[in-house]
């Protein structure tokens, strides 16, 4: 069975394309243990999110790998970003190669 590479993600920072790639098996394993953890302790009115684009401004734009945001007042069914104001927590799994994305100290 071939490995699936899939369409890499990207991120806007100040206003310039930041390209990264996927995860691996134990990235997005341990991606979905601490999406489930969040969403299991959430309180209303949160949201726990995997994968989500979070927009700062019309220059930043990043897909955390979890969010956790307060939904009301968002249409969403619509809604294709979640706005930072509205963004409680972000979670970032970071591998030895993601460490050049400035995620990492």
């Amino acid at each position: 069975m071939g490995e699936s590479k899939g369409s890499p993600l990207r991120d806007l920072v100040d206003g310039r394309i930041v390209v990264r790639g996927r995860g691996k098996v134990w990235h997005n394993s341990v991606r979905d243990g601490l999406r489930g953890d969040l969403d299991a302790a959430a309180t209303e009115p949160y949201k726990v999110v995997g994968v989500q684009c979070v927009r700062g401004d019309e220059q930043n734009t990043a897909t955390p790998d979890v969010t956790v945001f307060d939904p009301r007042e968002l249409d969403f069914f619509e809604a294709a970003w979640v706005p930072v104001g509205k963004v409680a927590l972000v979670v970032e799994v970071v591998s030895p190669v993601s460490r050049h994305t400035g995620y990492a100290p």
